[in-house]
């Protein structure tokens, strides 16, 4: 598993999260959070990234649960997001790139399609705003490989459908950040809910294939 360290970005200090490995996979857990609008609250599991670079990964698992206030039941949740992003600092309103997976189920409860997500955070303290999205008619919560890049001011995300092995990009932005940075895991819930996300294949590089 990738060495790095594990924070709650949104919180008040940035002491270490807890995670954990089982048999070289990340399992992260995060609960009362989102990567979007001015400012994030999310679960980071990054590395310090100097000029350009790359990291990929395999996302095993993605399940969520929140409490509905009104008759108390547990729901899926429609937004929990999971996948791989680079930040500039780790303050909650730094600008950031980001390539995503929601699960996307049916307000009854049903499987939804899932969704693909480009998000990104131009400068600190903007909005984020949707690059792309796009629902995939495929169980985007198992087994989904994703990649993220950063040369110089580009900035490109991937997905890849067999293991690994041929990369499609799904969008860019250029988006100009200081030369030292950070990039890395992440996985963020709506209040109220619990996450679980299971990573594998983590992989960085200073060079982009």
């Amino acid at each position: 598993m990738l060495p790095g360290r594990g924070v709650y970005i949104g919180q008040s200090d940035l002491a270490d999260a807890p995670y954990h490995k089982d048999n070289g996979r990340q399992v992260m857990m995060y609960s009362d959070g989102d990567v979007w609008n001015e400012a994030d609250r999310c679960y980071y599991y990054y590395v310090p990234l100097k000029g350009d670079g790359q990291m990929c990964c395999r996302i095993i698992e993605l399940t969520n649960q929140w409490i509905n206030p009104q008759d108390h039941e547990l729901r899926p949740d429609l937004w929990t997001k999971a996948g791989l992003m680079i930040r500039q600092s780790l303050e909650p309103q730094s600008a950031q790139f980001d390539i995503n997976i929601t699960p996307m189920m049916n307000p009854d409860g049903t499987p939804g399609l899932g969704q693909f997500q480009l998000q990104c955070r131009p400068s600190i303290g903007n909005p984020s705003y949707m690059v792309v999205q796009n629902e995939t008619g495929v169980d985007v919560g198992k087994n989904t490989w994703l990649k993220i890049t950063k040369r110089g001011n580009s900035l490109r995300g991937y997905r890849s459908f067999d293991g690994g092995t041929t990369w499609t990009e799904f969008g860019s932005v250029e988006l100009k950040l200081s030369e030292e940075a950070y990039i890395g895991l992440f996985l963020a819930g709506a209040p109220g809910m619990s996450a679980n996300a299971i990573f594998d294949n983590v992989a960085f590089s200073n060079s982009i294939d």
